[in-house]
């Protein structure tokens, strides 16, 4: 038997706190920072194919069926070095961030995150810059381990009338496990209320140090890993 539903989104909630998920709705909340002037329409478009993508990545890795792809000499035996590019990406963005905390706790009037260009991007483009970006963070989010019962599930998968339950199952688990990226869309989607933005921009130095945290925080977990994966034997390719 494979495992229930709730079983598998509560693992999916566990996994969404994991440094490479927290990773992934960093680098998607950048994207959407990036994409500011290009129009609501433009923004909700581009924020449901990084959110389609990541999900179909993961279903595919979970079926197994990008394994050959992970078993390239060009990428086998290197990925742990993704955690160190990653961290070193957030933790340059969190430098950045507590740079622009200082600045804006002067009072000096400045726009927020004012270090990411902000181009008017169109529709095409920002769809190929998300689609672009949620390929290549869901490669790398997915090298890091999951649950073992989201594993068993999915070697139950190709059991005789398992697939349509498994696949089910997964994809459900998938989106537990992108809740992060989830909340980062609900909070720029809210945050584009008026109300919410007169007070969000009082709030300017609150919100920067905020980020700088985050970042900081995640940059440091994937950097001490990178360092785990290379020196001991608790990963493997």
């Amino acid at each position: 038997m494979g495992f229930d539903v709730p079983v598998l989104i509560l693992a999916g909630m566990q996994d969404a706190f994991g440094p490479m998920q927290l990773a992934v709705a960093g680098m998607g909340a950048l994207r959407i920072l990036f994409l500011r002037q290009s129009g609501a329409a433009v923004l909700g478009i581009a924020s449901a194919v990084f959110i389609v993508v990541l999900v179909a990545l993961g279903l595919m890795f979970r079926l197994m069926f990008l394994d050959p792809f992970l078993m390239l000499p060009v990428f086998s035996g290197r990925a742990q070095w993704a955690f160190l590019v990653v961290g070193i990406i957030a933790l340059a963005v969190g430098v950045l961030f507590f740079r622009e905390w200082r600045l804006l706790a002067t009072g000096a009037p400045r726009r927020f995150a004012a270090f990411l260009p902000v181009p008017r991007v169109g529709k095409p483009g920002a769809l190929l810059l998300s689609f672009m970006l949620a390929a290549g963070l869901g490669v790398v989010s997915n090298i890091w381990p999951v649950d073992y019962k989201v594993l068993l599930q999915a070697e139950m998968a190709f059991s005789s009338g398992r697939m349509a339950y498994s696949l089910w199952a997964i994809f459900v688990y998938e989106i537990f496990r992108h809740g992060a990226v989830l909340f980062v869309l609900l909070f720029f989607v809210l945050s584009r209320r008026p109300g919410n933005v007169a007070f969000l921009c009082r709030k300017r130095p609150l919100v920067s140090i905020m980020a700088s945290a985050v970042y900081l925080g995640i940059g440091g977990v994937l950097a001490f890993f990178f360092y785990l994966a290379i020196l001991k034997p608790w990963y493997e390719t």
